[in-house]
């Protein structure tokens, strides 16, 4: 069993890996992009010219990759820059467009004092499942009982998480 982004899920299996999703967390992927205000950058179209933060190997990417070709955005007019999973890079300069989790990223921004942008792949009809559950081909071939299980667990807890978030 394993977790992973939609976008990995659906390149693994489109790359010949036998896995399959059994169970989606986030009806939603939280990926999106962030700037500072100050920048001016509101949408994907202004990321030319401009220094962007990849997230190589993450569901980011492929996010990314997704939303630049549905826009017609040509990647080769922008400098892509690795960064990590903090901000630093977007509030010292070293990039101009940060990849974000949407759902945590921004308001540790504010908290932090930063007037922000945020630019979220679904309002432009990229829209992704996130924190996909999945197992293999031969485990659900093999031992279905053992995976009915596993998402039986999976949606017991997350039902017990939502009904009472701070027990």
């Amino acid at each position: 069993f394993g977790i992973t982004g939609a976008e990995q899920l659906l390149q693994a299996r489109a790359n010949g890996v036998p896995i399959v999703a059994i169970y989606m967390e986030l009806k939603d992927s939280p990926v999106g992009w962030m700037t500072l205000q100050s920048s001016g950058i509101t949408k994907p179209e202004q990321f030319v010219g401009k220094k962007v933060g990849a997230w190589y190997g993450t569901n980011a990417e492929p996010t990314f990759d997704a939303l630049m070709n549905k826009l017609g955005i040509d990647t080769k007019k922008m400098t892509r820059i690795p960064v990590k999973f903090d901000m630093n890079p977007l509030y010292v300069g070293q990039v101009d467009v940060i990849p974000v989790y949407l759902n945590g990223h921004p308001l540790e921004a504010r908290r932090n004092g930063k007037v922000v942008n945020t630019i979220n792949p679904r309002d432009y009809g990229i829209r992704l499942y996130g924190n996909v559950y999945f197992t293999t081909e031969k485990m659900i071939k093999e031992r279905p009982e053992v995976v009915q299980k596993f998402v039986n667990g999976l949606a017991r807890a997350w039902a017990e998480t939502l009904a009472d978030p701070d027990k």
